[in-house]
């Protein structure tokens, strides 16, 4: 079977708001989803869902910048900009920032934080594009628009484009502005054939002729006195979701769809004034259907971002693609995770399985076995390291990688939803479904539903089991026990727990059972019940989605999962007090919490929701992998620490295949293959910190950490 690697070096990590070798927080972002881009200095920076992305084209270097290593405060990057000096202008979905040699700054004065656009004007003004309305900044001096002090017919603001004489385009949610000092002019469908629709991204041609985009509206023209309108069944632009549009130095009209309120998009489109030249990937060798931002280089090349990543077409009609990634996730909404017997780490994610082991990721595609889905929602990994995972139906996948798969229709599943699963003190599995409870033991499938034990058995949503093998239920109605006999029922209005909705069961011994409910945490000892909500304690108005003991004692308790609005990230209790780590006060990327796993050195590996995975320690983060160091080298690297070259040389005569240097979050930041015996690196412009310079010899691999200073 085929499997994608990636390769991923984490040793020593960025730590919170600065570069140090006691990290506390780490953070994994799926590739693509490139929302915005620039280009500086043959540099390109990009503005994606995991953070700030730069690339060096020059020397192949790039730099991954996120919530975790940085000030940012909000891991997705909407739009990004530079300033003359070099100065970084990076707006999120939780405010402003400025970023110039090393020094981050956040801004206030903002009518909101989500920012959707910025440009910068020749005199120096910084104008920001908002979700509350229209801001304008410079000297520390803010000038705020809305519906309320001017003529902008819609606060929610998308975009900012520079014309001819100083005008100022602003995109709206309902119409355009073109503002010229003091004058404002307002294009809504009362006054111009641009429709009351949303004006996501402006560009303006030399001759003064302005471009709109719109979301489900296609693409609007204007030269000062008509209006044409372009859609997908009156021309041949592919589809009506237009994101972006850039102008080429040929005056050559390009248009990137679907974008970010379309779920799918039909590539990229370009337009010449007379035909129409379209683009996907099953046309070309564009990777991203689905497109949010279009620029071009120096060389004339296109750069387009999309939902995979960022793609080059030259001018010459070659395409080439650029990985945007910190890690091998597939997919950034991971609905499980666990560890198998050996500590490596498995997740599901809406695309396929992923294993990690601190140094290498794996993909593992169902659909190429010949099934349906690739999304895993559940998984398990059981004595013999086969891991069980729910999806449609039932999967299994064994330690030589051979897969099955059941289905409700061709076995004794009673229901293709797959929730939870455990293993009892007789080595039998037990499935937790939609319709009913399975134990397998062997080729047998024994059922328990409501017909055979008089309980309601449906929507299960968790199960846990105490060692004297008495079964917890949790479903979406009411908690159950079964002791092999008999059948037990707790109801909130029979009972003392606090909902009727149990999402997680932790069995801490057979006299203390704690339940995550909808309405906060409940533990019963010794048939005493003992409720933690908002009414009496700092736990707050939550649902509970994970309980999971630490080495210490302590819980960590995980909220809101895939689809709950009681969200507020990870609450850590100690058996009086609770600490809550969330999207406001820390590194973690959303407050839905699906799954957390604690490994033996105290990392606990956070998945959050759709927003991919983090991994905190109070006491700073240990991935040491063992076998990733080296203590007999055949190569040198120096000097260490360096400023800006770094020598690479084997001792001996024999020659290394390739070079690698990778930063600390695991990205590949730099890889040489001729075949020599030494070879200069250029460190010069990467932040200070450490990195690995991974070398590959004939003979095997080395790995040297060096400091950058």
């Amino acid at each position: 079977m085929r499997t994608k690697l990636f390769l991923i070096i984490a040793g020593i990590l960025f730590s919170l708001f600065s570069f140090s070798q006691d990290a506390q927080w780490h953070y994994y972002s799926a590739k693509g989803n490139v929302q915005s881009m620039t280009l500086h200095d043959n540099t390109i920076w990009a503005g994606t869902i995991g953070g700030l992305y730069s690339l060096d084209k020059n020397t192949g270097n790039s730099v991954f910048y996120s919530k975790a290593n940085t000030e940012l405060q909000n891991h997705r990057v909407t739009a990004v900009t530079i300033e003359s000096d070099g100065t970084k202008w990076i707006g999120t979905r939780e405010g402003l920032h400025s970023y110039k040699d090393s020094e981050w700054t956040t801004y206030t004065g903002l009518p909101s934080n989500v920012v959707y656009g910025i440009s910068i004007d020749s005199d120096g003004y910084k104008w920001i594009a908002t979700q509350g309305g229209l801001a304008k900044f410079k000297d520390g001096v803010w000038t705020v628009y809305t519906t309320s002090n001017s003529d902008l017919p819609n606060n929610h603001t998308w975009c900012i484009t520079f014309g001819n004489d100083q005008d100022v385009w602003i995109g709206t949610e309902t119409g355009a502005v073109k503002i010229n000092g003091d004058d404002w002019t307002v294009y809504t469908s009362d006054n111009s054939g641009i429709g009351e629709y949303t004006v996501c991204h402006i560009a303006v041609e030399e001759s003064g002729v302005v471009w709109f985009t719109h979301y489900g509206r296609g693409v609007s023209r204007f030269d000062g006195e008509e209006w044409t309108n372009y859609r997908q069944h009156t021309s041949d632009l592919s589809y009506d979701w237009v994101s972006s549009v850039y102008i080429d130095a040929d005056n050559n009209k390009w248009f990137g769809t679907g974008g970010h309120y379309s779920s799918i998009g039909y590539g990229l489109a370009k337009f010449d004034d007379t035909e129409w030249t379209i683009f996907n990937n099953s046309n070309s060798e564009l990777n991203s259907n689905r497109i949010f931002s279009v620029i071009s280089d120096n060389e004339g090349g296109i750069i387009i971002g999309g939902e995979k990543g960022i793609d080059r077409l030259s001018s010459s009609n070659e395409w080439t693609f650029i990985e945007v990634a910190n890690s091998g996730l597939t997919h950034n909404l991971i609905y499980d995770l666990t560890a198998d017997n050996d500590g490596k780490k498995w997740l599901g994610t809406n695309s396929g399985l992923v294993s990690f082991d601190n140094l290498n990721w794996n993909l593992y595609d169902p659909t190429e076995e010949g099934v349906i889905y690739d999304y895993i929602t559940s998984i398990y990994v059981d004595q013999n390291n086969t891991k069980w995972m729910g999806s449609v139906g039932l999967y299994t996948f064994d330690e030589e990688e051979n897969w099955t798969f059941y289905r409700a229709s061709d076995s004794d599943l009673p229901s293709d939803d797959v929730r939870d699963f455990l293993t009892d003190n007789n080595g039998h599995i037990w499935l937790a479904t939609w319709q009913g409870l399975v134990k397998i033991e062997g080729e047998n499938w024994v059922i328990y539903n409501e017909d055979n034990t008089g309980i309601a058995l449906n929507d299960i949503l968790c199960i846990a089991m105490e060692s004297s093998g008495k079964l917890w239920v949790g479903t979406s109605n009411g908690l159950f026990s079964y002791d092999g006999v008999t059948w037990k029922s707790y109801y909130q209005s029979e009972n003392e727990l606090p909902d009727n909705r149990v999402n997680a069961i932790y069995v801490e011994d057979d006299n203390m059972i704690w339940f995550g409910t909808n309405n906060g945490l409940a533990k019963l000892y010794n048939d005493a019940w003992t409720v933690y909500n908002y009414l009496n304690s700092t736990l707050g108005q939550v649902a509970i989605s994970v309980i999971t003991p630490d080495n210490d004692g302590n819980l960590w308790i995980g909220t809101g999962g895939t689809f709950s609005f009681q969200k507020r990230g990870v609450y850590k209790f100690d058996g009086t007090d609770f600490t809550n780590y969330n999207e406001n006060n820390s590194p973690i990327t959303d407050d839905r919490i699906t799954a957390i796993y604690i490994d033996e050195k105290s990392n606990k590996w956070i998945s959050c929701a759709y927003n991919g995975l983090v991994v905190f320690n109070e006491d700073g983060i240990d991935l040491a992998n063992e076998q990733f160091y080296f203590h007999e080298f055949k190569s040198s690297v120096y000097p260490n620490p360096a400023s800006d070259i770094v020598h690479v040389f084997m001792g001996s005569d024999e020659k290394f295949d390739a070079v690698e240097l990778y930063s600390l979050t695991g990205q590949l930041i730099h890889r040489n293959t001729a075949n020599s015996n030494n070879l200069d690196l250029n460190i010069s412009n990467l932040p200070n910190g450490l990195y690995f310079v991974r070398i590959h010899t004939f003979n095997g691999v080395e790995t040297h950490k060096i400091l950058k200073q």
